[in-house]
């Protein structure tokens, strides 16, 4: 989920999660994945099954940053309204 979350700040344009933004970073990475699919994908007794960004695994994260670029919430929704 770590290396998951550190690509996802790529689309979501929130290079760190913070105490203070975990629930903005939750909240577009969950519109993210309604719009893509699962990014992940585990191997479980039934064969490969989805597994999306829940908001424990963002808050277990606080803490993690990278050098995405920083986007506000409007360039967020012209990316996330853009064609896949």
């Amino acid at each position: 989920m770590t290396e998951h979350l550190i690509w996802m700040t790529i689309p979501v344009g929130i290079p760190e999660i913070t105490r203070a933004n975990h629930t903005e970073f939750y909240r577009r990475a969950h519109e993210w994945e309604v719009k893509n699919g699962a990014q992940v994908h585990a191997m479980t007794e039934h064969g490969f099954e989805d597994v999306y960004i829940t908001p424990q695994d963002v808050e277990r994260h606080i803490g993690l940053g990278t050098n995405a670029s920083r986007m506000t919430v409007k360039q967020f929704e012209t990316r996330l309204a853009q064609p896949a």
